[in-house]
């Protein structure tokens, strides 16, 4: 599976990723003993050039600003020549950058407007993290109040290595709103994104909002000030949006006891909570009865992805609901051993834990919900309807060299056992037979199922890449679902792999044969 969101690809500079980083020393150094275009030479051509050492680029750069200052050429066209460098992915970072400090340094009134609205473009899917201390930097030094949604968006993302209370759009927004509170200013785009949907089916104003949540979500990981924000009056002139979201929300935290937290996840609880038909009524109650009947203990934790195993439980083995994390663990413990396990290899460097997939090396990890969603699933992937279905579909998949397949766990229609549904991958996201995209008709479809899945069964013997990759775990940490990984490792037989949000992975052994 590949997540709907990008990485954010690693920088080489310091950790640290302050406001007051800039890059004029950069440029100097750069700049240090090269010889640029000469008078003759139009330096705009050089600095197109991307076959030009990036030295004599940002040369002809300074030329060019310094001419545009000093009257000699128009000011708009060299703007747009630095705005096509800074928005080209292919330019390197050390013209890159430069033309990005040139740009948010014009003091003419056209030049900070045309920077301003830049920024605003930029920050919120801007992956260079010199380039988003610069646009943060630049938004306080100027007081650009209405680029407040788009940091949001931008701190919204995490970064590895960088601690919240150090990044560059939080000084910003602390800037542009001096004496708020870091929470309310989020919950403010909430409420109120003051961004425009875009063309299309964009709605940016959609994504800035859910951003805002996820991002208080991290800031606030215990429920309590967000129930806070959420729970008090709405400003009179919020918007239809606002009030609805945040009827779903509390809706799902009063229902069962869950406070969505990642932007996937909100979608999904709005899509259960107003969904009117008969059977999606009935589950809404069911699931929300069985839920109430969890202890403190066991709501600890308790995340959308948890509550259709909470609500199988609840009918066929009501013993598990008045079982502690420690009793489920010992079930599972159980379980797992005497299995034979099949560990992932494929990377150099695994991801988290020695890519460890064993469940002592998680259980301080994992809550109660987990360890009860991983008992339904350990039922459901040996169940003889999903080991036959995973059969078929593994055949098919074998057989269609441009993608891998997948779908989704759930209860049978009957309420009684449980299927794997397959979706196969539209023509669009084939790319290879190393990767799943999981379509929209696969995640709507999927509101009230147990886990996604996804194989690893190009060729019988697949034991490297038995469990989920770093890509797998991308996209489980951004949807927030239970996910299944089946893996061929010899004739006839699969390996099961159940992995979740947080990275925690736990080898479930072979299934088939």
């Amino acid at each position: 599976m590949r997540p709907r969101i990008r990485t954010v690809r690693p920088m080489t500079r310091p950790r640290s990723a302050k406001l007051s980083l800039l890059v004029p020393a950069l440029a100097s150094c750069l700049l240090a003993g090269c010889s640029g275009p000469s008078r003759d030479e139009d330096p705009l051509l050089m600095l197109r050039d991307h076959a030009a050492p990036p030295v004599a680029r940002v040369r002809a750069l300074e030329q060019a600003w310094s001419e545009a200052e000093g009257g000699e050429r128009d000011r708009a066209p060299t703007r747009a020549v630095l705005k096509d460098l800074v928005w080209d992915g292919n330019t390197p970072e050390q013209v890159r950058l430069p033309a990005l400090q040139t740009l948010l340094d014009d003091t003419s009134p056209e030049g900070q407007a045309d920077s301003r609205r830049m920024a605003i473009l930029m920050l919120p899917t801007e992956r260079d993290r010199t380039a988003t201390a610069l646009l943060s930097a630049a938004a306080a030094r100027h007081g650009w109040t209405d680029a407040t949604a788009a940091l949001v968006r931008s701190y919204a993302r995490p970064l590895e290595g960088i601690p919240d209370a150090d990044r560059p759009e939080r000084e910003a927004l602390r800037r542009l709103h001096p004496g708020r509170d870091l929470a309310e200013i989020v919950y403010g785009v909430f409420v109120d994104p003051q961004t425009d949907p875009g063309p299309g089916d964009l709605r940016l104003d959609e994504r800035a909002r859910l951003d805002a949540w996820e991002l208080l979500s991290r800031l606030h990981e215990t429920r309590g000030r967000r129930e806070e924000l959420l729970r008090a009056a709405l400003p009179e002139d919020a918007g239809a949006d606002a009030r609805r979201l945040r009827s779903v929300l509390l809706a799902t935290f009063d229902q069962f006891g869950v406070l969505p937290s990642r932007a996937a996840e909100t979608r999904w609880a709005a899509s259960l909570a107003e969904q009117g038909s008969p059977a999606a009524q009935r589950w809404w109650r069911e699931a929300g009865e069985a839920a109430g009947r969890l202890g403190p203990g066991q709501r600890e934790g308790l995340e959308l992805r948890h509550v259709e195993p909470v609500r199988w439980a609840d009918e066929h083995r009501p013993q598990w609901l008045d079982a502690s994390a420690a009793e489920l663990e010992s079930q599972l413990r159980g379980r797992l051993e005497g299995r034979e396990h099949v560990r992932r290899t494929a990377e150099n460097a695994p991801t988290r834990k020695d890519a460890t997939e064993k469940l002592g090396d998680w259980i301080d990890e994992l809550v109660w919900g987990d360890l009860l969603s991983i008992l339904v699933l350990d039922e459901a992937v040996r169940s003889e309807a999903v080991v036959r279905s995973v059969a078929e579909y593994a055949r098919l998949d074998r057989a269609d060299r441009a993608t891998e397949y997948g779908g989704l766990i759930e209860v049978a229609p009957e309420g009684d056992g449980f299927r794997a549904v397959l979706f196969q991958p539209r023509t669009r996201d084939r790319g290879n037979d190393y990767r799943f995209v999981a379509s929209d008709d696969m995640i709507r479809y999927s509101d009230r199922a147990l886990a996604h899945f996804h194989m690893h069964v190009q060729r019988d013997n697949n034991r490297r890449i038995a469990g989920p990759s770093p890509g797998d775990l991308a996209y489980t940490a951004w949807s927030g679902r239970n996910c299944i990984v089946f893996t061929s490792v010899r004739e006839g037989q699969m390996n099961v792999d159940y992995y979740q949000p947080n990275g925690a992975v736990i080898d479930l052994g072979l299934i088939g044969g």
